[in-house]
């Protein structure tokens, strides 16, 4: 299976067979996002940079992945978004050692991200508990 950017990339679009629906296939945290690490000097020159949107999800989806501890070998989804200033945030988890499979939704207001990924990844363990 490979992401369809990367299809395109290739020249290869006409290879796409499936386009998955992210409210049903999870992806992983993050997909999609491009980071950009800067020295102090030049941050005033970029801080428009970006997607205000994506940097709300971003923090939502980097909280839920502290909270959980993760790292690349463990099983999790996730789907964020940003409607009318409310994060909808829906996801799985496999604990590392089980194979118990946890599927949990939240939502909260956009002004405070990282709460609402931490709150998912609570849901989340206590769920594989």
């Amino acid at each position: 299976m490979l992401s369809e950017a990367g299809l395109i990339r290739l020249g290869l679009q006409d290879r796409i067979a499936e386009r998955f629906d992210p409210r049903s296939f999870f992806p992983a945290p993050g997909q999609g996002v491009i980071a950009l690490e800067l020295r102090q000097e030049d941050r005033p020159r970029f801080e428009t940079a970006g997607d205000d949107p994506q940097r709300i999800i971003s923090r939502a989806e980097l909280s839920l992945l502290e909270r959980l501890g993760f790292d690349c070998r463990t099983p999790l989804g996730v789907h964020t978004r940003l409607s009318n200033n409310v994060l909808h945030m829906s996801g799985f988890f496999i604990r590392p050692g089980s194979n118990l499979f946890i599927e949990r939704s939240v939502q909260g207001p956009a002004h405070d991200p990282a709460v609402l990924g931490r709150t998912m990844g609570d849901l989340l363990l206590e769920g594989s508990a």
